[in-house]
C-alpha cells in the first residue's frame, strides 16, 4: 500500500519498532538475526535485515505477516503490541496511522490493538478454553481481564497503557544487565584459563 503523507502504515510502526528493540537491547543486525532464527526458521542476512528497518523511512516498506510478528516477539522478549507503539515524538515524520482508508489517531490505535469497543468479545472466548490453555500467571490472567471489561475512562487507559510500557522498558534493562553479566563472566574465565601458572609452580 502507498505511504499517505503525514500518516505511517502499520508496516512502518512494526519497521520502526524493530529497529528500537534491536537498539535497547545493544544488537548488532547481524546479532538480532541469529537471535531471530530460530523462530523464523531462516536466517535473514543483513541487507534483509536492514531494508525491514528503513522501511520506517523508506519509499519501499516490507509487508511483514503474523508469523513474524510473532518471531520478533519471541526473539526479543516483548509482547506484539510493542511493534504497533508511535514512534517517539522526535522521531516522528507523521501524526497518525492509516489502516486502508481509515486515517487513526494514536489513542485510536490503542482501542484498535487492545480490543476498541469489541473488548468485551474476549472474555466468552477466554471462557472456552480449558485451563492448561489459558495464560500460566495470574498478572497476565487479570491483564486480559482488564482489557475485557475495558476501562472505566481515558485517563484510567492511560495508566494502565503506560504501567505496562514501563514493565516493558524494565524488563528489557533486566535483559540486558544479565547478559552483559554472562558476558563478563566468561571474559573473566577465558582470562583465568589462558593466565601462565606461576614460576615455580606445579607442573
Amino acid at each position: 500500500m502507498a505511504c499517505v503523507p503525514d500518516t505511517y502504515s502499520t508496516n512502518q510502526l512494526v519497521s520502526y519498532n524493530l529497529m528500537r528493540i534491536r537498539k535497547a537491547l545493544g544488537l548488532s543486525q547481524e546479532q538480532a538475526a541469529e537471535q531471530l532464527e530460530p523462530y523464523l526458521g531462516v536466517r535473514w542476512s543483513k541487507a534483509v535485515y536492514s531494508t525491514a528497518e528503513r522501511s520506517y523511512i523508506g519509499k519501499r516498506v516490507r509487508q511483514f505477516t503474523s508469523a513474524e510478528l510473532a518471531a520478533f516477539a519471541l526473539a526479543f522478549g516483548v509482547p506484539v503490541l510493542y511493534f504497533f507503539l508511535p514512534p517517539k515524538p522526535e522521531h516522528r515524520t507523521a501524526d497518525a496511522v492509516m489502516i486502508g482508508g481509515q486515517r487513526l489517531s494514536w489513542p485510536d490505535l490503542f482501542e484498535v490493538m487492545v480490543g476498541g469497543k469489541q473488548r468485551s468479545a474476549i472474555q466468552p472466548r477466554l471462557a472456552e478454553l480449558p485451563a492448561e490453555d489459558q495464560p500460566a500467571t495470574a498478572q497476565m490472567r487479570e491483564e486480559l481481564r482488564l482489557i475485557a471489561i475495558g476501562w472505566q475512562s481515558t485517563a484510567a487507559f492511560d495508566a494502565r497503557l503506560q504501567a505496562l510500557t514501563d514493565v516493558i522498558d524494565r524488563e528489557i534493562h533486566e535483559r540486558q544487565d544479565q547478559e552483559l553479566e554472562h558476558h563478563r563472566r566468561e571474559l573473566q574465565d577465558r582470562a583465568g584459563a589462558e593466565t601462565p601458572p606461576a614460576p615455580g609452580g606445579e607442573q
